[in-house]
């Protein structure tokens, strides 16, 4: 067996099984943790979850924050957007009933308002 197992001054080659809450490396360098050590970690593990669930219970991530708040500046700006054109709709009902031209300033923030609304 090319496991070499150690504690302290342990050193075993001989195949032996690891002792409970010793650590070994393997063949390939990797240093390996008994079921001790496993019970250990995971209980740090699960002690640190805790504490990120308590501080952010539902799990929210940077990027997840990140992306809620293009998205949000994207509503506000759709928002300002719409509003600009529902408080100008009355020019092309104007214009559709009674044929009267709409002023080309309003016409040409009409159409970039339109085009600055964006897909969420």
């Amino acid at each position: 067996m090319t496991d070499s197992f150690k504690s302290g001054i342990y050193n075993d080659t001989d195949g032996k099984k690891p002792v409970e809450g010793k650590t070994y490396t393997a063949s390939g360098g990797n240093e390996v943790f008994t079921v001790q050590n496993y019970e250990q970690m995971e209980s740090e593990a699960l002690r640190i979850a805790d504490e990120v669930k308590k501080e952010n219970p539902l799990g929210i991530t940077d990027e997840m924050l990140a992306a809620d708040l293009i998205r949000q500046e994207k509503e506000r700006s759709n928002d300002e957007h719409l509003k600009y054109l529902q408080s100008t709709d009355w020019y092309v009902v104007r214009k559709a009933d009674t044929g009267k031209d709409i002023p080309s300033d309003v016409e040409t923030k009409r159409a970039a308002a339109r085009n600055a609304i964006q897909d969420i």
